[in-house]
């Protein structure tokens, strides 16, 4: 959604846009192995879960791209399981052991993600990829 937006791409999400998921940002991920690098004392456990911890859905997700980029255009559909995977293919992390032993809490909102994303773009001179959906329908999923 992002990088077709910032290419004036329209996107459609037929149904989906109720499902709730953990969206994690990238630089989150990195922030917790960085966590885990410094973590004292050695921490108990090995593995992990690494997410926002938060609930949002497909349709707060390109509402917050509309707002960090003015004139996209997207269009979500009801409903749930926008990538027709099954409900077991959508969850919040618990990240209650990484806070715990590696004292990691996310950076950023999804709000804040999304436009430190196209910041980040915009500042490394990183081109936008169009994403085409596996049908080959250009900005549109679940057709």
């Amino acid at each position: 959604m992002v990088e077709n937006a910032l290419l004036g791409i329209p996107t459609v999400v037929e149904k989906g846009g109720d499902e709730i998921m953990d969206m994690t940002y990238a630089r989150d991920v990195a922030h917790s192995v960085v966590c885990g690098v410094l973590a004292e004392p050695t921490p108990e456990h090995h593995v992990f879960h690494i997410g926002s911890g938060r609930r949002h859905t497909v349709r707060e997700f390109a509402d917050a791209v509309k707002a960090a980029v003015p004139g996209a255009k997207i269009d979500v559909g009801p409903g749930r399981d926008p990538r027709n995977m099954g409900p077991r293919a959508y969850y919040v992390m618990d990240i209650t052991r990484a806070n715990n032993e590696l004292g990691y809490q996310p950076q950023f909102t999804l709000e804040e993600a999304i436009k430190d994303w196209v910041t980040w773009m915009d500042r490394l001179g990183i081109k936008p990829t169009p994403i085409v959906s596996a049908g080959g329908n250009g900005g549109s999923y679940g057709r």
